[in-house]
């Protein structure tokens, strides 16, 4: 499964982390949040069921904004969908 992780910063009152956190890991399509009290997010999902954007619209939702820090894909999924490329194209030939 792919995965892709946001990395990002939002202003949220300590006591809230909790709640927000719990929030977060229940939309669908998210593997694993973590929020610290500083106001870190990390985000892990699976593209194929939400956007990046899906999840800021929620988060936004709830009245926190998030400014992004960092997106990834996990290499190994790339490495995946490179070889799956390079395979059709043989195919192609």
């Amino acid at each position: 499964m792919p995965t892709q992780k946001l990395v990002g910063k939002i202003n949220i009152n300590p006591e809230e982390v909790s709640k927000l956190k719990n929030y977060v890991e229940s939309i669908d399509g998210v593997i694993e949040a973590n929020i610290s009290a500083n106001g870190l997010i990390k985000v892990e999902f699976n593209p194929l069921a939400l956007s990046l954007n899906d999840i800021i619209t929620k988060i936004k939702e709830k009245g926190y904004n998030v400014n992004i820090i960092e997106k990834e894909i996990k290499v190994e999924e790339l490495e995946k969908r490179s070889f799956i490329i390079c395979f059709i194209d043989l195919l192609r030939v």
